[in-house]
């Protein structure tokens, strides 16, 4: 059950960067996405304070980024290459979101806000799958369930 959870948070990561893609892809070429794109932007401008949206998910991902690291090194006796290799992957979206909320905006990248939501996303659950790793998981080189005993 653990992974196949695992294998579709995954997928919709991969989904998420895709669609970011796709979105940003088909934005510049057609013009009918550009308006549609153009309209959910001031629709959302008007109704929701987006700056203040903006810097507390920043804050929100970088706490969670930070919250990782910090148990990453608190398990140095259940460190493996998985457990590595995960938090280099939060810390990279985490950092791919943050630059991208700091360097761009509307006025550079029309689908600013639907990327930057989807980048979001991706690092939110990157570091949700990092975190419940690290503090549900089993320990690979034991494979025993962390806090009991193996047989």
């Amino acid at each position: 059950m653990r992974k196949a959870l695992y294998i579709i948070a995954s997928v919709f990561e991969i989904a998420l960067l895709a669609g970011a893609y796709i979105i940003q892809y088909f934005t510049r070429r057609k013009m009918g996405m550009a308006r549609y794109v153009v309209y959910k932007n001031h629709g959302w401008e008007s109704k929701y304070p987006m700056e203040l949206l903006q810097y507390a998910g920043v804050a929100v991902i970088a706490v969670l980024t930070i919250l990782v690291t910090v148990t990453y090194m608190k398990h140095k006796k259940q460190r493996s290459v998985r457990m590595t290799v995960m938090l280099a992957a939060t810390i990279l979206l985490s950092a791919l979101y943050i630059g991208f909320t700091f360097i761009s905006g509307t006025d550079s990248l029309r689908a600013y806000y639907f990327i930057g939501g989807m980048f979001a996303l991706a690092a939110l659950v990157q570091a949700a799958k990092a975190l419940l790793r690290m503090v549900l998981g089993r320990d690979l080189k034991t494979g025993a369930v962390k806090g009991k005993k193996g047989k």
